[in-house]
């Protein structure tokens, strides 16, 4: 996304550009504006005022399926009851901003590859305000871009609109209340120390709403969470102030979360995760199973999370993620000893530092370490690390003596492309039975596409319809770690490489040595434009 100016309109704009063909009819692109500067009221630097209210313009269709023009006006104070509704007269999205912080998104059912616009842009978003104010800036991803934004205007809370929750909340409670809806607005902020759901209780935010946690504050769930949006009024989980993350919403024993529709930013406090649930990241996640807990997400947006993963699940959880977007992360999720399923999800950029070229901080889109796995149509690019890294928790740990069952990993119909280092990597302790298969998927702009790293003899994987290309290895049986044995089984079949610099790279360095092909077994499969050896003398270096 860039910065552009309507001359016309007087309307700073952010123009989306997608490449020809790559956006899939039907799939919504999550759009999220952020105001960041001098709060006025506070005197210190965070969100913009607490409430205000933007008119959104599109090309193409916007949220609720409804064709937006050209052209959008400012929005009356009266958009504020809704989070995200059409302008009846100009077609144009009005948008609350609550804190600051706003998020919409831009259907694609009649995206063409025509452009529609000067700048050939697919999609194009026009953000305008109501106010004049300075130091104002937009992000969009990781973008930011300082701007001029006319025509703010400043909405107070409105009486009843905002509640805070008690430190136990108690019985079945439930959002927007009645005073809510009579104010058009629905904020619920967690208590500053935190609040627990407990076991028996349930807390339910509906549509248009906005939950609210403080700096370094938890949301506890052993009871039940519901927090369903609708694309048209999405839900947000925000924290007070820019600058100040909030902890987690953290589902244990036995809970259960289930969000839909929902937008999420500003977690990973610095505070330490939870016990099994990885360690390759410090900061605590956005959302954190662990104690045999449930997470269900359907349509999330987990954006800009500078220090944190969208998910960190431990022991006996299992947390399913369908048709969401996780982006601009230092992780995607990590998954210890719990069951894992993707469905139609885009896990895209993540990094510490996105200012650096590389840095070796454990950057991956997911990190899934024993229990049962299932990635399906998912999109995984842009990680500084690998792209899926799997394994079994190190027989060193006590997660890792506690089992000997490694789980198992299936992977379909999913793009793994642009990681710094393995495009799919797979290792599992030594005595670790750990059941693999990959099928119809593209690997490609790698520096290897499937790695059998250190592993034992129970590590099998089956790679079938699969086409690795551009890579600096294709397949690489081996791993860098020299103290570590390497005795896993891969059967390619039926699959394509292609234009990569190495079609194979067979070294183990504990040994020194290629591992027998009777490790390895290709079928029907086609080495194109690569180095060509038989399987049974891989080339090493």
């Amino acid at each position: 996304a860039e910065a552009d100016t309507d001359v016309r309109s007087r309307m700073q704009g952010l123009t989306l550009t997608t490449p020809t063909g790559y956006w899939p009819v039907g799939v919504p692109v999550p759009v999220v504006v952020r105001l960041i500067g001098r709060d006025d009221t506070r005197g210190t630097d965070g969100w913009l005022r607490a409430n205000a209210i933007a008119s959104v313009k599109a090309s193409k269709t916007v949220a609720g399926g409804a064709s937006a023009d050209d052209t959008a006006n400012d929005a009356d104070e009266s958009a504020g009851d809704n989070k995200a509704e059409l302008d009846e007269e100009t077609g144009a999205q009005r948008v609350a901003l609550v804190r600051g912080f706003s998020a919409f998104l831009i259907g694609s059912s009649v995206a063409t590859n025509k452009a529609v616009d000067a700048v050939s842009s697919d999609v194009r978003a026009g953000v305008k305000v109501a106010r004049n104010t300075r130091s104002v800036s937009v992000t969009v991803g990781a973008q930011t871009s300082a701007v001029n934004l006319v025509s703010l205007r400043d909405l107070p809370v409105r009486d009843g609109a905002e509640v805070v929750l008690p430190k136990e909340v108690e019985g079945e409670t439930s959002f927007p209340t009645d005073s809510q809806r009579k104010a058009g607005e629905c904020v619920v902020r967690v208590a500053s120390s935190g609040t627990t759901v407990p076991s028996g209780a349930s807390l339910s935010i509906g549509a248009g709403c906005t939950l609210v946690i403080p700096r370094a504050a938890v949301l506890a769930v052993q009871g039940t969470l519901t927090i369903k949006g609708t694309a048209a009024k999405p839900c947000s989980i925000v924290p007070t102030t820019a600058v100040n993350p909030f902890d987690t919403i953290l589902v244990s024993q036995g809970g259960k979360a289930e969000l839909h529709h929902v937008f999420v930013t500003g977690s990973g406090a610095g505070t330490p995760r939870a016990d099994v649930t990885g360690h390759h990241h410090a900061a605590s996640a956005a959302i954190t199973a662990t104690s045999g807990a449930t997470v269900v997400v359907k349509h999330g947006y987990f954006v800009r999370l500078p220090k944190s993963s969208a998910f960190a699940a431990g022991t006996g959880a299992k947390v399913t993620v369908e048709h969401s977007v996780v982006q601009y992360a230092a992780q995607g999720a990590e998954c210890v000893l719990c069951d894992f399923t993707a469905t139609a999800t885009v896990w895209s950029h993540f990094s510490s530092n996105f200012a650096a070229s590389y840095e070796d901080d454990d950057n991956d889109a997911l990190y899934l370490s024993g229990g049962h796995h299932r990635l399906l149509r998912n999109v995984v690019a842009n990680t500084h690390d690998d792209g899926i890294d799997t394994g079994t928790p190190d027989e060193k740990t006590t997660a890792g003596r506690l089992t000997k069952d490694g789980g198992s990993l299936h992977i379909d119909e999913t793009i793994v492309e642009t990681a710094f280092h393995e495009g799919i990597a797979l290792s599992s302790a030594p005595k670790a039975s750990r059941i693999v298969s990959i099928t119809n998927s593209l690997i490609r702009n790698v520096q290897q596409g499937i790695e059998v790293g250190y592993s034992g003899e129970a590590h099998t994987a089956a790679v079938s319809k699969v086409l690795i290309e551009g890579c600096g290895v294709a397949l690489r049986y081996g791993d860098n770690y020299y103290n570590r044995a390497v005795q896993g089984h891969i059967r390619v079949t039926d699959s394509v490489l292609r234009q990569n610099r190495l079609a194979f790279l067979n070294y183990v360095r504990q040994s020194a040595a290629p591992k027998p092909a009777s490790y390895v077994e290709l079928a029907s499969t086609t080495i194109e434009d690569g180095q060509q050896p038989s399987v049974d003398k891989w080339p090493c270096q």
